[in-house]
């Protein structure tokens, strides 16, 4: 076999080489360019729909409990706060029917509210109050909020360090 031959030989078998190449790349690069199918909006975690039941919390008791040492927490001591929800009208979906079942009264951070929280709410066993109980109807939100119109969750005034020198 001549050299000019085996020259050409190699040079249509790079040849070939090379087409095929191309011809992939066009595929990849066409198969990239189709449109994604068009997916519905996940809820994880948010937007989320709630349907609301007017009632009543009655607390049944409030204890004082320790936290374990080095327990990222507030500065105060903390008080477990139980209470039970009493409906005004019957609640439809199954996986908001607490019936009665005690539950657990938190700051809105989960903290456990501390002693003057409790005085300036006027928490106390027997004291009831105006509640609504909110029930997830769409999203992948808590399932049950319990709101509480006079006693404001949020109000950390007792976790916050005194100004110094004042």
């Amino acid at each position: 076999m001549r050299a000019a031959e085996r020259h050409e030989r190699v040079f249509l078998a790079l040849r070939a080489w090379a087409m095929g190449l191309a011809v992939f790349a066009c595929a990849c690069f066409s198969a990239a360019m189709e449109p994604v199918p068009r997916l519905p909006p996940k809820t994880g975690g948010g937007p989320c729909e709630y349907k609301s039941y007017p009632g009543r919390a009655e607390i049944i008791s409030v204890a004082r409990i320790e936290l374990p040492r080095g327990h990222p927490g507030p500065p105060h001591d903390t008080y477990e706060v139980w209470f039970r929800f009493i409906p005004d009208h019957p609640i439809a979906e199954s996986h908001g029917r607490v019936d009665g079942k005690p539950q657990l009264l938190t700051l809105a951070n989960s903290w456990h509210p501390g002693p003057r929280f409790l005085e300036k709410y006027g928490i106390a066993p027997g004291r009831v109050f105006p509640c609504n109980l909110k029930v997830i109807t769409r999203g992948t939100c808590s399932p049950r909020v319990f709101e509480f119109p006079g006693i404001d969750r949020g109000d950390y005034f007792e976790s916050k360090t005194p100004a110094k020198g004042g």
